[in-house]
C-alpha cells in the first residue's frame, strides 16, 4: 500500500498541507498485522461524531486507536485515553506513519473524519491470527 500527500491540489481541502510526504507498506493477509478491513460512514456530522466512534469502537477491549487530524482525541475519543493524534499538515502520510511505531496492540485502529463531506473511515488491522 502506498498512500501520499501533496502540497498542492486542484481542489480545497479545508486541511493545512504542509508539504508532500509518502509511506509504503506490504500488507498480507498472512503478514504480521493480519488483513486490513476497511469502512467507511458517510455523512456523519462532527456533533454525532463522538456518538458514532463510541458505537464503533468499544472501550477496554485492548483496542489501540490511531487518530487523524480530522478526529479530536479528547472531544471525540473519551472512552479512548490512549488514542494517539495526528498533527495536520501530512494528513495520509502520518496516520499512516504513526503505525510503525505502534506499539504491538492485538488490534488497531486507524480512524479519520472529514468535517467537509462528514465521511467517517476506519481500517482495523487485526493481529489475533498472529498470536494464535
Amino acid at each position: 500500500m502506498l498512500v501520499l500527500d501533496q502540497s498542492t491540489l486542484p481542489y480545497p481541502t479545508g486541511r493545512d498541507l504542509a508539504g508532500d510526504a509518502g509511506v509504503a507498506m506490504l500488507l498480507t493477509r498472512d503478514g504480521a498485522l493480519g488483513a486490513p478491513r476497511t469502512e467507511i460512514h458517510p455523512g456523519v456530522p462532527v456533533d454525532r461524531l463522538r456518538g458514532r466512534l463510541a458505537e464503533l469502537l468499544p472501550a477496554g477491549d485492548g483496542t489501540a486507536v490511531l487518530a487523524g487530524p480530522g478526529i479530536v482525541t479528547r472531544r471525540d475519543l473519551p472512552d479512548h485515553p490512549e488514542a494517539v493524534g495526528t498533527a495536520p499538515g501530512y494528513p495520509t502520510a502520518r496516520l499512516w506513519g504513526r503505525l510503525a511505531g505502534q506499539p504491538a496492540a492485538r488490534t488497531v485502529v486507524l480512524v479519520d473524519h472529514d468535517e467537509t463531506t462528514g465521511d467517517l473511515a476506519l481500517c482495523t488491522l487485526d493481529r489475533a491470527a498472529e498470536a494464535s
